[in-house]
């Protein structure tokens, strides 16, 4: 009779010792996960592009929409910066080839002799030409300055804000690759716009071209803020050594040339 009572009392005690564990391991879990899960998030505008093809503000908007998700699938940040989302023309052949990708400028030329600003927007031009198109080489295509994108624009649009400076044959420094290159693209459109102006009467010519007021803000490589790449232009014009750094207002304008 003594051995069942000790019996039965090892075995309340056991049970209450699992029931305890469980609860431990549960509160545990739940704190761990308010940890992982903001409450909330500051309103700054530092995007990410999501695993799921959005882009988040920030990096703990998307720590907040994964904690939010009913998704069985993880979200994770697939690149820094905006989603690219390249979508195909409409038709249903083509359909499939949408992909997201990010607007890193790191150019591949294509057999069809387009410069596409990535690895990414390329394959999207290969899977919609069925496989037509090949890569040629890393970089832009020789003589072509032609992008892969519908407008034709020729220089990349946007790059990422990372600091890993570089710098050019003149001794101008850029805080990354990809504005390097900008800058280079852009002013071989400078050089045209330039060429296009009457020098018979030297500098002077350069003042017949007209410019609008329409506030797009370039940085010089002479430390100034021009009101649009129109006034840039004039001002290489003038003095070739004078080329676009980034787009937007220079960091330290020197002044603002409207």
């Amino acid at each position: 009779m003594v051995l069942l009572r000790v019996g039965l009392a090892f075995a309340l005690t056991a049970v209450a010792f699992i029931s305890t564990g469980n609860v431990d391991a549960a509160s545990s879990t739940s704190s761990s996960t308010s940890v992982d899960c903001p409450s909330a998030c500051p309103e700054v505008y530092q995007p990410v592009c999501g695993s799921d093809g959005v882009t988040y503000s920030s990096k703990c908007f998307l720590r907040l929409a994964a904690c939010n998700s009913n998704s069985n699938s993880e979200i994770t940040v697939a690149s820094d910066g905006e989603c690219m989302e390249t979508t195909s023309n409409g038709n249903s052949a083509s359909s499939d080839c949408s992909e997201v990708c990010t607007r890193i400028y790191k150019p591949v030329c294509g057999s069809d002799g387009v410069t596409y600003s990535n690895d990414c927007v390329f394959g999207v031009a290969q899977c919609k030409s069925g496989g037509a198109i090949t890569p040629v080489s890393d970089g832009e295509c020789e003589a072509s300055s032609a992008s892969s994108t519908s407008s034709g624009g020729a220089c990349p649009d946007a790059c990422i804000d990372i600091y890993d400076p570089v710098t050019d044959e003149n001794g101008v420094e850029y805080s990354n690759e990809c504005y390097l290159q900008m800058a280079k693209c852009k002013n071989k459109r400078a050089r045209g716009l330039a060429a296009s102006v009457d020098t018979k009467s030297g500098s002077s010519s350069c003042d017949n071209r007209v410019c609008t007021m329409d506030y797009s803000p370039v940085c010089g490589s002479d430390g100034v803020s021009y009101s649009n790449f129109c006034m840039l232009s004039l001002a290489h014009c003038k003095n070739s050594t004078i080329v676009q750094v980034s787009d937007g207002e220079c960091s330290e304008p020197a002044q603002m040339r409207l």
